[in-house]
């Protein structure tokens, strides 16, 4: 996916493809979030959201598994 260069979520598309990702679509853009369908080589997509620790942090060979959700230990009335 290609973006006019002057559009604002170009920026941050490089980025990602500096990363190593493919972008297979851009889901959304605002002020306050960008959400990218995204894939490396092999891989499936991927929703990323650009700028998270997730997407940061850690390179796709060191990443850590998703942690199961846990369940809520109180109850609400």
């Amino acid at each position: 996916m290609r973006l006019h260069p002057m559009h604002p979520a170009a920026w941050v598309l490089d980025q990602l493809r500096d990363a190593g990702w493919h972008i297979d679509d851009l889901l959304a853009f605002t002020r306050a979030s960008t959400l990218v369908l995204a894939h490396r080589d092999g891989a499936s997509p991927v929703v990323l959201k650009p700028g998270s620790a997730a997407t940061t942090s850690w390179p796709n060979s060191t990443r850590p598994p998703a942690r199961p959700p846990t369940a809520s230990t109180g109850t609400r009335r």
